[in-house]
């Protein structure tokens, strides 16, 4: 019985750690972002133009294009 509550006690622990760093860095987090604010709608705006030029690439089955210009990412892979 006492394996079983140990258990317990890590499993809640775990669900719960995420909780107050997130709590713990909040502060940080909305500061960062009022000053990042101003060039949110430009990052809105980029993002938006990535995903047409990714679905338009996928529309006319070039998607392998892409993939060969950007070799360079798979000296990351496993």
């Amino acid at each position: 019985m006492a394996f079983q509550r140990a258990q317990l006690a890590a499993y809640s622990a775990g669900l719960a750690v995420p909780f107050l760093l997130t709590a713990l860095g909040i502060g940080q987090f909305l500061s960062f972002y009022k000053r990042f604010g101003s060039y949110l709608h430009a990052v809105e705006v980029f993002s938006g133009a990535l995903l047409l030029f990714v679905g338009g690439l996928i529309f006319v089955n070039k998607l392998t294009w892409l993939s060969g210009k950007l070799w360079f990412l798979n000296r990351f892979s496993l």
